[in-house]
C-alpha cells in the first residue's frame, strides 16, 4: 500500500503520509479501482462495455486532514489496462459458447448503504435495509456525521462507537 501513500490511521501513520506531501510536492502514485468487476478472476472478454463506470473524486474536505484551504490537483492521470492475446482456438471456443448464453462473471457485490441516526437515539429501525440477493457479510460502522459529508479537522474513516 505504500505506492498510494497509505499507512495505518494512527497519529504515526498520519506524520508518515504527511510526509510525501510537504511544501506541495508533487507525488506519484499507483493503486487499484475499487469496482466489483476489477476485484473477481477472470479476464473480460473484448467489448466489454465500461462506459457506465465513472470515476468521480471525492471533495478535497473529506480526502484531506488538516487545516482548510488545501485541494488536491491530479496533474496526470493514467489507467493501466492488461491485455492478453488469446489463442485463435479459445477464441472460436469462446464465440461458440456466447451463441448459447450469455459471459458470466463472479461478482462478489461490495454495497454501502448510508443511514443517518439522530443523535441521541437509543434505537433505530429502518425498513427494506436487505433486497435482492442474500448478503455473505455485513459489516456496521458508525462515523461521525461532519467527518462523514467532509470536514478537514475530522477522519471520514474513524469508526466510534458512539455509546
Amino acid at each position: 500500500m505504500f505506492l498510494s501513500a497509505f499507512y495505518k490511521d494512527s497519529d504515526d501513520g498520519l506524520k508518515k503520509g504527511t510526509e510525501f506531501f510537504k511544501e506541495s510536492a508533487t507525488v506519484a502514485m499507483i493503486g487499484c479501482i475499487h469496482l466489483d468487476i476489477f476485484h473477481q478472476d477472470r479476464l473480460l472478454l473484448n467489448l466489454v462495455d465500461l462506459k457506465k463506470k465513472k470515476l468521480i473524486r471525492s471533495k478535497p474536505d473529506f480526502s484531506l486532514q488538516g487545516s482548510e484551504g488545501f485541494k488536491v490537483v491530479l496533474d496526470h492521470f493514467s489507467l493501466f489496462i492488461r491485455k492478453f492475446r488469446v489463442n485463435p482456438g479459445v477464441i472460436l471456443g469462446l464465440a461458440k459458447a456466447l451463441e448459447k448464453t450469455s459471459a458470466k462473471y463472479p461478482i462478489n457485490r461490495v454495497l454501502c448503504k448510508v443511514y443517518s441516526i439522530p443523535k441521541g437515539s437509543m434505537s433505530f429501525i429502518q425498513d427494506n435495509i436487505f433486497s435482492g440477493q442474500m448478503l455473505k457479510k455485513l459489516f456496521v460502522g458508525c462515523v461521525d456525521n461532519e467527518a462523514f459529508h467532509g470536514a478537514f479537522s475530522k477522519s471520514p474513516y474513524e469508526f466510534k462507537h458512539f455509546n
